[in-house]
């Protein structure tokens, strides 16, 4: 019973659609009898889904994130540092470009507005 309502309140529904369609009032979604909340963007594998798959809000995401991580790593990347300089780019590629470069290729479908 656990694992199924641990199952229950992860769930969300969300409509993907092009352009500007607009649907009024969607059905209202049951698993075990139990309600889905319906929501505007939801978080899948990490990744930011909005309606359009436009990709804004996960590349939001990711663009407020590495500056902050880039501002905690500072001290051991800053020129004076005692690290060297292969352990400071091993640190830059396992906390910085990979969570930059995480999901790239489903970016690849975004409009360049969007980029």
């Amino acid at each position: 019973m656990n694992g199924e309502f641990a199952l229950l309140t992860k769930s969300k529904a969300i409509i993907f659609a092009r352009g500007e369609r607009y649907f009024n009032q969607p059905r209202s979604v049951t698993l075990s009898l139990e309600p889905i909340q319906w929501v505007d963007t939801t978080l899948y594998v990490a990744m930011n889904l909005d309606p359009r798959l436009t990709w804004s809000p996960h590349m939001e995401q990711v663009w407020k994130r590495a500056p902050q991580r880039m501002g905690m790593l500072y001290p051991l990347l800053k020129k004076k540092s005692d690290l060297s300089v292969r352990n400071g780019f091993l640190l830059y590629k396992q906390l910085i470009r990979s969570m930059m470069e995480y999901s790239c290729p489903a970016w690849k479908s975004a409009a360049r507005s969007h980029v």
